[in-house]
C-alpha cells in the first residue's frame, strides 16, 4: 500500500501551473517579436533640427530649409509614403512657404530616403543620407527646380523624429506581469481554501 503525503497534491498542482505559465510565455514570445514595433508601424513626424542649409556653385546660392513633415516608412503595399509637410525655404531661389507633398494630394508614394515637395511651380526634393525611420537622419543634398534644376550640397541639417508624448511599456513586460499576477492569485486562493 502506498501512503501519500498531504503536501504532494499542492506541489504537483504548483508544478503544473509553472509548466503552463512557461508554455504560455514560450508561445507568446514569437508572436510579440514578429509584430511590428510602434516606431515602425505608424507615421513619424520629423522636425529639421538644426535647419537644413545648403549651397550651390552654379548659380552661387545658399538656401535654408525648416519645418516639419510626416513620413510613413511602411507606407502602403507599394512603399513608403509622405503624409504631410509644412516646409519653409529661405534664400534667393526657392524662398517661400508652405512647401507641400508633390504631386498632390497626399499621401504620396516616395523612396525611403527622399521626400518631394512643391510650392506653386517650384519643386523641392530633399535626399537623406539613410532611409527614414525612427532615428535622426542627416540631409545629404537637395534639389530646387525653380525653373532650372539646381543641386545644393547640405552643410547642416537633420530630420529628427518628434518624441512620443508617453512611452508605451513593452508587450512582453505586460504579458509577464499579467501571467505572474494570475499565478499569485491562484496560489493565494489555494492556500486559503486548504
Amino acid at each position: 500500500m502506498t501512503t501519500r503525503c498531504p503536501q504532494s497534491q499542492p506541489r504537483s498542482a504548483l508544478e503544473t501551473n509553472l509548466f503552463g505559465l512557461g508554455a504560455a510565455m514560450v508561445l507568446a514570445v514569437p508572436v510579440i517579436l514578429t509584430a511590428p514595433s510602434p516606431a515602425t508601424a505608424a507615421p513619424i513626424t520629423y522636425n529639421f533640427t538644426p535647419p537644413v542649409m545648403g549651397t550651390s556653385t552654379v548659380p552661387s546660392a545658399t538656401e535654408t530649409i525648416s519645418g516639419t513633415f510626416t513620413f510613413d516608412p511602411t507606407g502602403s503595399q507599394f512603399g513608403p509614403t509622405l503624409i504631410s509637410a509644412n516646409i519653409t525655404v529661405a534664400g534667393t531661389l526657392g524662398a517661400g512657404s508652405p512647401y507641400t507633398p508633390f504631386p498632390p494630394p497626399p499621401p504620396v508614394l516616395s523612396t525611403p530616403n527622399e521626400i518631394d515637395l512643391e510650392l506653386g511651380s517650384v519643386t523641392l526634393s530633399i535626399v537623406f543620407a539613410n532611409n527614414l525611420g525612427p532615428t535622426p537622419d542627416n540631409v545629404d543634398h537637395f534639389f530646387l527646380n525653380a525653373p532650372n534644376l539646381i543641386r545644393f550640397a547640405a552643410t547642416q541639417g537633420t530630420a529628427v523624429p518628434q518624441a512620443a508624448a508617453t512611452p508605451e511599456p513593452t508587450s512582453l513586460a505586460l504579458l509577464g506581469g499579467a501571467l505572474g499576477l494570475l499565478f499569485l492569485r491562484r496560489r493565494a486562493r489555494r492556500r486559503h481554501t486548504g
